[in-house]
């Protein structure tokens, strides 16, 4: 098929950390994002990671 790869939603867990003022980072965990709009768990993974091109 051509065209655009199908678009995975899903749930999307994400690591959470903190820095102190020392500059010390600790991680907390992971949340799970969810849709700003509808609340839904099923979200892209769209701005969790780095672009190839920029």
């Amino acid at each position: 098929m051509v065209g655009r790869k199908k678009k995975v939603y899903g749930p999307n867990w994400q690591p959470i950390e903190a820095q102190s003022e020392s500059g010390a980072r600790f991680s907390l965990g992971k949340i799970q994002l969810f849709c700003p709009v509808c609340g839904s768990s099923k979200v892209g993974p769209y701005g969790t990671h780095g672009r190839e091109n920029t």
